[in-house]
Protein backbone atom coordinates (compact mmCIF):
# COMPACT_ATOMS: atom_id res chain seq x y z
CA UNK A 1 0.00 0.00 0.00
CA UNK A 2 3.05 2.18 0.11
CA UNK A 3 3.75 5.02 -2.27
CA UNK A 4 4.80 3.82 -5.72
CA UNK A 5 7.81 6.19 -5.79
CA UNK A 6 9.97 3.75 -3.82
CA UNK A 7 9.23 0.96 -6.29
CA UNK A 8 10.21 3.13 -9.24
CA UNK A 9 13.54 4.04 -7.64
CA UNK A 10 14.24 0.45 -6.61
CA UNK A 11 14.35 1.45 -2.95
CA UNK A 12 13.54 -0.81 -0.01
CA UNK A 13 9.93 -0.15 1.03
CA UNK A 14 9.68 2.35 3.88
CA UNK A 15 7.80 -0.04 6.14
CA UNK A 16 10.48 -2.71 5.78
CA UNK A 17 13.19 -0.15 6.57
CA UNK A 18 11.30 0.93 9.69
CA UNK A 19 10.90 -2.63 10.93
CA UNK A 20 14.57 -3.36 10.31
CA UNK A 21 15.56 -0.41 12.52
CA UNK A 22 14.20 -2.48 15.43
CA UNK A 23 14.57 -6.05 14.16
CA UNK A 24 17.12 -6.79 11.42
CA UNK A 25 15.69 -10.22 10.59
CA UNK A 26 12.44 -8.93 9.13
CA UNK A 27 10.84 -10.19 5.94
CA UNK A 28 8.07 -8.55 3.99
CA UNK A 29 5.53 -10.16 1.70
CA UNK A 30 3.21 -8.01 -0.35
CA UNK A 31 -0.09 -9.23 -1.68
CA UNK A 32 -2.85 -7.77 -3.79
CA UNK A 33 -5.80 -5.95 -2.19
CA UNK A 34 -7.82 -8.90 -3.46
CA UNK A 35 -5.26 -11.71 -3.00
CA UNK A 36 -4.67 -14.17 -5.80
CA UNK A 37 -4.05 -17.92 -5.39
CA UNK A 38 -0.29 -17.16 -5.60
CA UNK A 39 -0.66 -14.69 -2.72
CA UNK A 40 -2.21 -17.42 -0.57
CA UNK A 41 1.00 -19.48 -0.98
CA UNK A 42 2.74 -16.99 1.32
CA UNK A 43 0.64 -18.25 4.24
CA UNK A 44 2.85 -21.29 4.70
CA UNK A 45 5.95 -19.06 4.96
CA UNK A 46 4.36 -17.18 7.86
CA UNK A 47 4.14 -20.38 9.89
CA UNK A 48 7.90 -20.28 10.50
CA UNK A 49 7.83 -16.67 11.74
CA UNK A 50 7.90 -15.77 15.42
CA UNK A 51 5.44 -12.95 14.83
CA UNK A 52 3.49 -11.70 11.84
CA UNK A 53 2.10 -8.23 11.29
CA UNK A 54 -0.72 -8.18 8.76
CA UNK A 55 -1.74 -4.83 7.33
CA UNK A 56 -5.25 -4.79 5.91
CA UNK A 57 -6.56 -2.19 3.49
CA UNK A 58 -10.35 -2.01 3.26
CA UNK A 59 -10.52 -5.77 3.77
CA UNK A 60 -14.18 -5.40 4.72
CA UNK A 61 -14.78 -4.58 1.04
CA UNK A 62 -12.59 -7.38 -0.35
CA UNK A 63 -13.74 -10.90 0.63
CA UNK A 64 -10.50 -12.52 -0.56
CA UNK A 65 -8.47 -10.21 1.69
CA UNK A 66 -10.62 -11.21 4.66
CA UNK A 67 -10.22 -14.86 3.72
CA UNK A 68 -6.44 -14.39 3.57
CA UNK A 69 -6.45 -12.74 7.00
CA UNK A 70 -8.62 -15.47 8.52
CA UNK A 71 -6.41 -18.21 7.12
CA UNK A 72 -3.31 -16.49 8.50
CA UNK A 73 -4.93 -16.08 11.93
CA UNK A 74 -5.90 -19.77 11.91
CA UNK A 75 -2.38 -20.91 10.99
CA UNK A 76 -0.31 -18.75 13.28
CA UNK A 77 -0.74 -17.64 16.88
CA UNK A 78 1.33 -14.45 16.96
CA UNK A 79 -0.43 -12.30 14.38
CA UNK A 80 -0.99 -8.59 14.84
CA UNK A 81 -3.68 -7.20 12.55
CA UNK A 82 -3.36 -3.55 11.56
CA UNK A 83 -6.20 -1.82 9.71
CA UNK A 84 -4.35 0.91 7.86
CA UNK A 85 -7.21 2.60 6.01
CA UNK A 86 -10.05 2.58 8.51
CA UNK A 87 -10.93 0.44 11.53
CA UNK A 88 -13.86 -1.44 10.00
CA UNK A 89 -11.65 -4.34 8.96
CA UNK A 90 -11.16 -5.15 12.64
CA UNK A 91 -14.86 -5.85 13.16
CA UNK A 92 -14.58 -8.66 10.60
CA UNK A 93 -11.56 -10.23 12.29
CA UNK A 94 -12.58 -10.75 15.91
CA UNK A 95 -10.25 -13.75 16.13
CA UNK A 96 -7.28 -11.35 16.11
CA UNK A 97 -5.95 -11.14 19.64
CA UNK A 98 -3.92 -8.02 18.90
CA UNK A 99 -5.22 -5.31 16.58
CA UNK A 100 -4.44 -1.68 15.81
CA UNK A 101 -5.83 0.96 13.47
CA UNK A 102 -3.57 3.60 11.92
CA UNK A 103 -6.10 5.52 9.76
CA UNK A 104 -3.42 6.05 7.15
CA UNK A 105 -0.50 4.50 5.33
CA UNK A 106 1.84 7.44 4.87
CA UNK A 107 5.35 7.24 6.24
CA UNK A 108 4.43 9.06 9.47
CA UNK A 109 1.63 6.56 10.18
CA UNK A 110 3.92 3.62 9.48
CA UNK A 111 6.62 5.05 11.75
CA UNK A 112 4.07 5.44 14.55
CA UNK A 113 2.87 1.89 13.98
CA UNK A 114 6.36 0.42 14.20
CA UNK A 115 7.16 2.52 17.28
CA UNK A 116 4.01 1.22 18.94
CA UNK A 117 4.73 -2.38 18.00
CA UNK A 118 8.21 -2.20 19.50
CA UNK A 119 7.08 -0.41 22.65
CA UNK A 120 8.66 2.95 21.94
CA UNK A 121 5.26 4.62 22.21
CA UNK A 122 2.06 3.42 23.84
CA UNK A 123 -1.09 3.69 21.72
CA UNK A 124 -3.87 5.18 23.81
CA UNK A 125 -6.42 6.50 21.36
CA UNK A 126 -10.06 5.49 21.35
CA UNK A 127 -11.81 4.56 18.13
CA UNK A 128 -14.03 7.40 16.90
CA UNK A 129 -16.55 4.85 15.65
CA UNK A 130 -18.31 1.85 17.15
CA UNK A 131 -17.42 -1.51 15.72
CA UNK A 132 -19.99 -4.25 15.68
CA UNK A 133 -18.04 -7.46 15.90
CA UNK A 134 -18.98 -10.38 13.64
CA UNK A 135 -18.35 -13.23 16.11
CA UNK A 136 -17.27 -11.78 19.43
CA UNK A 137 -14.92 -8.97 20.25
CA UNK A 138 -11.33 -7.84 20.19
Amino acid sequence: VEEDAAKEKGEIPVLLELFREYHANTKMHKFAVSPTPDDFKVLSAAESCDRTVLLTYNAHLFPKQLEFARQLLARQKNVIVVAIRNPYDLSHLPEAETALATYGFRDCSMRGLVQALFGEIVPHAKLPVSLEMEKGGL
